[in-house]
């Protein structure tokens, strides 16, 4: 997971605080030259998931979609006073039995659904 911030909100030590408190490793801080700071927290490869989310839910048009954790391969939350929030999810797709993509023929993922990313 990849987290941008913007300085002026939180400290890095904070931020990197309240994400070590939920479970998950955090990685050297990066300036990506941009507003915001980015703190990457690698994916737990360690587990059969695409990613370890004990501690994060995704809601998609109002509702969790239980089955997208686990082909959660990255997702990265950009969180700014100035901007608007934003995310870059990417996840495994699959071709079915039946010639359909998992995702990519679910009408629970249509644009303009809203999203709520919480994590803790």
């Amino acid at each position: 997971m990849l987290v941008t911030y913007n300085r002026l909100n939180v400290t890095a030590a904070s931020l990197a605080s309240s994400i070590a408190a939920v479970g998950f490793t955090v990685m050297p801080f990066v300036d990506a030259d941009q507003v915001g700071q980015e703190i990457i927290i690698p994916r737990n490869r360690l587990d059969d998931a695409a990613m370890k989310y004990d501690n994060l839910v995704i809601e998609i048009g109002g509702s969790e979609i239980p089955e997208l954790y686990n082909d959660l391969v990255s997702l990265e939350v950009e969180l700014d006073e100035e901007l608007a929030g934003m995310f870059r999810m990417s996840i495994t797709l699959f071709l079915n039995s039946d010639g359909s993509w998992n995702y990519l023929d679910d009408d629970r993922l249509t644009i303009w659904q809203q999203v709520v990313i919480t994590l803790g």
